[in-house]
């Protein structure tokens, strides 16, 4: 017996089929896959709400604040679990039904700034893939992206404090070094004759970005399968990479106010953004070929196994 058009049930029966087409969907791969995306898409949200945050001083700032290193990590990780074989990971109905609330709740019930939301997420899905023995890896990569920023928690402000003073001292001798006399004092750099210095904070230190740079490459190194032996060589040149650029870009601040405008909140930062995805990208990339089997010379010949 068909229900009457305007009747109650006729009128929810859209809703129903709507939540049995997202139990469905959300059931590939055990309902991971699509928590996968939908924790991508929280931190794709975070990251864009901080770059809108920022002064707009033409069309491109949006793009000056964004974080292209975050960006990167979970295009890799979407990329890799789209092609992984979830066959081994069963999902029970509760197991869905729970994610894909945390899956809405954390998209549309969180304010798009709020990360503690992507960091259960990661942690649900890192729990899981840990348990199968061919998705390790990729559950250790999602657990890297969603806990990366626990170093700027207080339990690490003297750290950051430390590592911001030793960038401040070697600011002041690159500087020197380059025939530019400057004053050092209490991590404050000026250039002698100069009005303007600089207090480097650790909120322009390195450690606000290497724990950034050495996830991203530890991602990129996992997803790649990259061998864990020379995953420790190619960290440190990432780390060294990371705290080269970042040296270079507090050099450049101290030139003058404009420069040091347009190297903390202008294009500059989209620059070195970009700078630091590149390192961790090109290193992961090198530890990870490193561990490839060499290509043939000729093309009948086969490659050592």
């Amino acid at each position: 017996m068909t229900a009457p058009p305007n009747s109650e049930a006729a009128i929810s029966r859209p809703w129903r089929a709507g939540a049995r087409f997202a139990m469905r969907a959300f059931a590939v791969g055990g309902g991971y896959l699509a928590l996968i995306v939908a924790a991508a898409a929280m931190d794709f949200r975070r990251a864009f709400a901080f770059a809108l945050d920022r002064p707009a001083d033409n069309w491109t700032s949006p793009f000056d604040g964004l974080d292209y290193l975050l960006l990167a990590e979970w295009v890799c990780i979407v990329a890799t679990a789209r092609k992984a074989d979830w066959g081994a990971v069963d999902a029970n109905r509760l197991e869905r039904a729970l994610g894909l609330a945390l899956a809405a709740y954390g998209l549309f019930g969180v304010g798009g700034r709020s990360h503690w939301m992507t960091m259960a997420a990661c942690g649900l899905i890192a729990t899981k893939l840990a348990l199968r023995p061919k998705a390790r890896r990729l559950g250790a990569a999602i657990a890297i992206v969603g806990g990366q920023y626990v170093f700027g928690w207080p339990l690490f402000a003297s750290w950051r404090a430390a590592v911001a003073q030793f960038d401040a001292r070697t600011v002041h001798q690159l500087l020197a070094i380059a025939g530019q006399a400057n004053d050092y004092s209490d991590s404050s750099v000026r250039l002698q004759g100069s009005a303007f210095a600089i207090k480097i904070l650790a909120g322009c230190a390195t450690s606000s970005v290497v724990s950034a740079v050495a996830a991203a490459f530890l991602i990129f190194s996992l997803c790649w399968r990259a061998p864990l032996a020379a995953v420790a060589r190619g960290l440190a040149a990432a780390i060294g990479g990371c705290w080269i650029v970042n040296v270079l870009r507090l050099a450049l601040m101290a030139q003058s106010e404009d420069d040091y405008r347009y190297w903390h909140n202008g294009g500059g930062t989209a620059i070195v953004s970009l700078a630091m995805a590149m390192i961790a990208y090109l290193t992961a990339a090198a530890v990870a070929r490193a561990g490839a089997p060499a290509p043939p010379i000729w093309p009948n010949e086969r490659s050592p196994s």
